[in-house]
């Protein structure tokens, strides 16, 4: 049986190599391997996916913040604006051309009077068609974009549309990178987004 002495050593060794292990710095999760057209190509590709965030609106008379919560299934794009904002909740459905927006009071509109809502109430005139691609940080296909390409392969900024969107922070969701975080301005408007939770394909 161990002495009390060598009981004692044993415990100073465990409790160093303790020590050691929390001393080490963290390293940033490997990203994805492949080229920037490459990992775009996978981006663009990716139909299947939801986040939970916070956005925030300001340059505009009825700014303010609220919660986002946003499905991607195929080319139908559900967002939920709720909170803040001065706007209530609001219920988006885009697929493709086609919008339709339902209020918190049970009104349900669609196509031109539904972006008219959209701007009544959030302030801006939201590009949802090409938000979608944004949102996964990269430009939306079928319209000329100017891209600034980051660390890790990922974009740092990109023009499209006549909005300028900066990719402030990313995270690592389910072996890939997404933005954390998207600062986007346009004549004087500025939209944050805050995505704290990512459901990935």
């Amino acid at each position: 049986m161990p002495s009390d002495a060598a009981r004692v050593s044993q415990r100073l060794a465990m409790v160093a190599v303790a020590l050691l292990a929390a001393c080490q710095p963290l390293t940033r999760p490997t990203p994805p391997a492949g080229t920037w057209a490459e990992r775009k190509a996978q981006l663009e590709a990716a139909s299947r996916w939801r986040f939970d965030g916070r956005v925030a609106i300001s340059g505009v008379e009825s700014g303010g913040s609220a919660g986002i919560r946003w499905k991607q299934s195929e080319s139908r794009s559900t967002v939920s604006v709720f909170g803040a904002l001065g706007a209530g909740a609001l219920e988006i459905a885009v697929d493709g051309d086609h919008l339709r927006v339902r209020t918190s009071r049970g009104e349900s509109v669609v196509d031109d009077e539904a972006r008219q809502v959209i701007e009544e109430r959030l302030g801006v005139p939201l590009p949802l068609e090409e938000l979608r691609y944004w949102l996964i940080g990269i430009a939306a296909p079928g319209s000329v974009a100017t891209e600034v390409l980051g660390q890790n392969q990922r974009l740092s900024a990109l023009t499209q549309q006549g909005w300028e969107v900066h990719f402030t922070a990313y995270q690592t969701v389910a072996g890939d990178l997404l933005p954390a975080r998207l600062d986007a301005t346009h004549e004087g408007v500025r939209v944050r987004l805050r995505i704290s939770r990512w459901q990935w394909r």
